[in-house]
């Protein structure tokens, strides 16, 4: 089973993905149930205070700070024949782990004083994801789900989610939704096909009916 959901932020599509997952767990048979946008660890982001606009900092200025801090900043360069040596500083492995050092990392003013980060900054939480997949220009969720045919109907479960569930949750997070399973798709196309077929083969009789009997209407 393959649903994909489109018309949304990341953060609305991951919300009514998520509620999709809900709904098709609790179908007996379907199992291994995921999505295509994993969601990533949460960023910090900083923004600045008062504080730090009297001091003469920017969001540049304590960016680098920070950046140099916990990547390493480079204080030298050493050429050895051909090997090429850089030294770099930075803070140790434990303090960059913690988020406890923000608090008493200090930052240096354009005056030459060093004042606690937190002094100068908020920092918020901001949820971020993996990947953000989309379909052509369209940001796009794909919902997964696998079905054991021993226990659970595959047509029967997505015949039901596509009549019941999806339809409140596409209102409630306003998205859209189309079924994108390979099942659903070679059903589609063989009816397709089927149509085509049945149109020629009753077009082929009844030339044969009229070439037999010798009139148009007869055959009708």
């Amino acid at each position: 089973i393959d649903f994909s959901l489109t018309g949304a932020s990341p953060e609305v599509l991951k919300q009514a993905g998520l509620a999709l997952e809900e709904v098709l767990a609790s179908y007996q048979g379907v199992f291994n149930v995921t999505d295509n946008m994993p969601a990533a660890p949460d960023d910090l982001v900083f923004s600045l205070l008062p504080e730090a606009y009297a001091v003469g900092m920017t969001t540049k200025s304590i960016g680098d700070q920070l950046r140099s801090a916990m990547t390493g900043y480079r204080i030298q360069t050493h050429y050895d024949d051909q090997s090429t040596i850089e030294m770099t500083i930075q803070l140790a492995k434990d303090h960059r782990s913690h988020l406890s050092t923000l608090e008493h990392f200090p930052i240096l003013t354009p005056s030459g004083e060093h004042v606690p980060l937190m002094s100068l900054v908020a920092l918020t939480k901001q949820k971020n994801f993996d990947a953000l997949p989309h379909l052509g220009s369209r940001l796009t969720l794909n919902v997964m789900a696998e079905v054991d045919e021993t226990q659970g109907n595959t047509n029967k479960i997505v015949k039901a989610i596509m009549q019941d569930e999806l339809p409140a949750i596409a209102t409630q997070f306003g998205i859209s939704y189309a079924m994108k399973g390979s099942r659903s798709m070679e059903e589609k196309n063989m009816f397709a096909e089927m149509r085509v077929a049945l149109l020629a083969m009753l077009v082929v009789v009844y030339l044969i009916l009229a070439w037999v009997s010798s009139s148009y209407l007869w055959p009708i």
